[in-house]
């Protein structure tokens, strides 16, 4: 959980967020990033599998000829998804009880603040993303 500055920024994300329960952690991915970063808590094997952050500039995300070093290129949800994939097969078998959890106290203060990196994203670039996450997580597994 966490609380924003000003409280009247980012309201319905905040609510959103904060009402998440520990099955929609997992079922709303697609959405949006379920667990904000600052708030991640793992073991640094499992961070090491993952391969740790995206690097800006990455050209596999680089939107419509853009200078990719211009925006920042979603690391947080490239690295979500990138720990959903690595602990895939330990969460299936249920050597992992639970992959992502929430605790119930506000762990954060976010302040809010106009024309930070994540506003500057293209949407396009969050949809392509989320997008290929499907495609590898959901529809290749489908019969």
């Amino acid at each position: 959980r966490f609380r924003r500055i000003p409280e009247d920024s980012t309201v319905r994300y905040t609510k959103w967020y904060n009402g998440l329960s520990p099955e929609q952690l997992e079922l709303q991915q697609y959405r949006e990033v379920t667990l904000v970063q600052p708030s991640w808590f793992l073991e640094r094997s499992q961070f090491e599998k993952v391969g740790g952050y995206a690097i800006v500039g990455d050209e596999e995300f680089r939107d419509d000829g853009k200078d990719a070093n211009t925006f920042g290129l979603c690391e947080d949800l490239k690295f979500f998804y990138g720990f959903l994939d690595v602990t895939e097969k330990e969460y299936r078998s249920g050597e992992l009880k639970r992959r992502l959890h929430m605790v119930p106290q506000t762990l954060l203060t976010y302040r809010f603040v106009q024309g930070s990196m994540s506003s500057q994203t293209p949407r396009k670039v969050l949809l392509r993303l989320r997008l290929r996450a499907f495609e590898r997580r959901v529809l290749s597994k489908w019969p």
